[in-house]
């Protein structure tokens, strides 16, 4: 397993942090100006390897392929022309409109867009320079194992009768790719190729250089879908990451991060806990993000800037207290005219003073009286802030009630209304009075409650102590089921969340059961039983919350006692230290960005499926494909062979194709497969020295070859046979039934 600690980290237990870096597009490719001079004479082959995700074509007597593009295409109409357009390879990155529009000519595997093929080999020979009628090179093409004829006879329909090539030869591309890598002093090609493909991975044996495709195998389950796994992992793991994470951005992350395990730590994987082991295994994938930018100031102008601050604070003093003044004098003054009216009350008849109090906009003479009182006691408390004094604690007076005693026949129609009045404030004052003497009984109890608690305490510590313990238990795990129960009705297909539901519709119909439904011009009558209510509290959980509070206050009052007196119950079995404790594992595997982190919020943390990912190869189980893993298909291919011929075999397991370029498969590989080997056997994993282009390079080798002559299915053959039959060579999709053998 790779070091994750060893680059990018100053401590063995810090991932490191790996900046996001997708890689820029492929450049322009230009016309090839010296194919007269360089590639008609010699008519030298054109090599093509058809990917479903990259394509590649060249000569066959170059070193590289002088074509690497995706392999997508894009149809679209050119709104100032009305003209259709069709772009290819690198052409689509020019524009939104072709980047919406591009699709593969592939689906999966299999190549099913004759239209996309045509603009493929369209473009390709346009770039290549030649600009003849007909193409009249040899065409060396790949194809993936068990192609369907359909598939192959567009492609030689296309070849032959577009392009008037002479003669066409297909190969998978594994095979060309161990051609490639075979040493050049060996005559003949033994092993087992296994390549690793966008949707699928492939294997089958090789002897004497040539493929058994009879013994071909293949699972549904490549590149593609190792990238889409992935980023349903990340997804789920951060389902409010700030960005979104692109495809491209998964694969440059597979291809960057992902590993597999070797054999020999495969079962300590699965068991690992340790969050610091577990970061040992992490690496960080840092997505760009804009920086708050944050003015750097001098000290002067931070002075200046406090200099202000305190400016503006003694302004705002300034005017509150002339508020205040003003306000005060109102006061004052309104206190003085209203004495001035009271002195009338004695000076004329009652029903003429009471007539000037309604002038001033006094319903009663009560209502005039407390006004004044209340003018008389703000004045003096704004006297007593003004002067800097302590205002007294407000003592409640004992009001008078005179008119409760008066019968209501010597009372006025005015003395009635401020009888009950009256009578109204005096049941709120003994409501108050009988609240404030409850709550003094209830202070009592509760003083005698830890007297009592005190005593127990002084008598026996230990049977105290595990009694708090016990219900310190308890009231944590009705606070878990409660959490349980919340998360159970945050989805909806649980069965607490469905009996919600139920509860929901009962309320709806006429009865509680809700077998027949309410009328429409039957009166609904919900509530008027008691059951209605317990229906309605069932559902809206609102009693819930209280509960949570008090269960809160109680598991923190007895944690404080036990922590004050029990000299075995330390900080760690506290709730919120269990429950640090319980997620420290969920925060090694996302780890929550500090405040203010904005790096850490555009972080991934990547640990477990950087290895599930791959892992998935040796058991599909893992993406939900129901079909065996590389190993296992790899040993029974072997056991299909007699001793000597497996030997040979075992001796060249050729691993090609993008995701075999991750780290640590060629140990996991040779684990797997030792285990149903004899002991000693020599087994030897050879990945592909470049599993990019080792394909096209090795089809350019067997171009040059004198054998090409002999494997080619020329012009007459096709018209002979049609378009869905093929010459059968040594490494060609044949088994017997494919091709023709003449």
């Amino acid at each position: 397993m790779t070091d994750a600690g060893a680059s990018g980290s100053a401590s063995p237990f810090e991932p490191p942090v790996i900046p996001l870096s997708v890689p820029p597009s492929t450049p322009y490719i230009p016309v090839l100006t010296n194919y007269r001079e360089v590639y008609y004479p010699d008519r030298v082959p054109i090599v093509i390897d058809n990917g479903a995700t990259n394509f590649r074509a060249g000569f066959g007597t170059d070193k590289d392929p002088y074509i690497v593009v995706d392999n997508l295409m894009s149809k679209y109409r050119d709104r100032k022309t009305n003209t259709p357009v069709l772009l290819f390879g690198n052409e689509l990155v020019d524009d939104a409109t072709t980047r919406s529009n591009a699709k593969s000519p592939f689906d999966g595997d299999i190549c099913v867009n004759p239209e996309g093929m045509e603009t493929a080999f369209d473009w390709t020979f346009i770039k290549l320079g030649i600009d003849d009628e007909k193409v009249d090179h040899t065409v060396l093409m790949t194809e993936r194992i068990a192609s369907p004829l359909a598939s192959r006879a567009f492609i030689s329909e296309l070849l032959f009768e577009a392009y008037d090539v002479p003669s066409v030869l297909y190969g998978p591309d594994g095979y060309f790719s161990m051609y490639a890598n075979a040493p050049p002093s060996s005559s003949s090609m033994d092993g087992v190729v296994v390549s690793f493909n966008t949707q699928s991975t492939s294997m089958w044996p090789v002897l004497g250089g040539e493929a058994q495709m009879n013994q071909a195998k293949r699972i549904p389950f490549g590149g593609t879908q190792a990238i889409d796994l992935l980023l349903k992992f990340v997804q789920l793991k951060y389902p409010s990451f700030p960005t979104r994470v692109t495809s491209a951005q998964a694969a440059w992350i597979f291809q960057t991060c992902c590993e597999f395990t070797p054999g020999s730590l495969i079962e300590k994987v699965r068991e690992l806990t340790d969050p610091l082991k577990l970061k040992q295994i992490t690496k960080i994938v840092q997505f760009p993000f804009v920086a708050v930018a944050v003015q750097q100031l001098t000290e002067e102008e931070l002075e200046r800037q406090a200099e202000k601050r305190r400016e503006a604070g003694r302004r705002l003093q300034e005017t509150s207290a002339r508020i205040r003044l003003e306000k005060l004098v109102e006061k004052e003054n309104n206190l003085e005219y209203y004495t001035n009216l009271r002195d009338w009350r004695n000076r004329e008849k009652r029903s003429s003073w009471l007539a000037r109090l309604e002038d001033h906009g006094f319903e009663t003479e009560a209502e005039f009286e407390s006004t004044i009182r209340k003018l008389e006691t703000s004045i003096t408390a704004a006297r007593r802030k003004e002067a800097g004094l302590e205002e007294p604690p407000a003592e409640e007076a004992i009001p008078t009630f005179p008119l409760l005693d008066r019968p209501d026949a010597d009372l006025t129609e005015e003395e009635l209304k401020e009888k009950r009045k009256q009578r109204l404030m005096k049941a709120g004052y003994d409501a108050r009075m009988r609240a404030r003497a409850e709550k003094e009984r209830e202070g009592e109890r509760k003083r005698q409650a830890e007297k009592e608690e005190e005593e127990e305490r002084e008598r026996d510590l230990k049977g105290w102590s595990d009694k708090l313990k016990r219900e310190h238990e308890a009231v944590m795990d009705k606070i878990k089921d409660r959490k349980r129960k919340q998360a159970a009705l945050s989805d909806r297909k649980s069965m607490a969340a469905q009996q919600r539901m139920r509860s929901i519709a009962n309320l709806a119909a006429d009865t509680p059961t809700g077998n027949k439904r309410r009328k429409r011009n039957q009166e609904d009558m919900f509530g008027a039983d008691d059951e209605d209510w317990a229906i309605y509290r069932k559902v809206h959980g609102a009693e819930e919350d209280d509960d949570e509070e008090e269960d809160f206050a109680r598991l923190e009052s007895i944690e404080n006692k036990l922590l004050a007196y029990d000299p075995g119950f330390d900080i760690s079995l506290t709730f919120a230290a269990r429950e640090s404790q319980r997620s420290a594992l969920l925060n090694a595997f996302r780890p929550i960005p500090a405040e203010n982190n904005v790096a850490a919020s555009y972080q991934l943390w990547l640990n477990t499926e950087r290895i599930r990912v791959p892992e998935t190869w040796f058991n599909p189980s893992i993406a939900g494909v129901d079909c065996a893993g590389v190993g296992e298909v790899l040993t029974g291919i072997l056991r299909s062979f007699g001793e000597a011929e497996r030997d040979r075999l075992i001796q060249n397991i050729h691993v090609t194709g993008g995701p075999s370029q991750l780290p640590g498969l060629p140990e996991r590989l040779h684990y797997e497969l030792a285990q149903s080997l004899p002991f000693g056997a020599r087994l030897a994993i050879r990945p592909a020295k470049d599993a990019r282009l080792d394909a096209w390079r090795g089809m350019a080798q067997f171009s040059r070859t004198e054998g090409l002559q002999e494997c080619l299915t020329t012009r007459e053959m096709y018209n002979e046979w049609g378009a869905e039959r093929m010459k059968a060579w040594r490494g060609g999709n044949w088994t017997g039934a494919v091709g023709i053998d003449d």
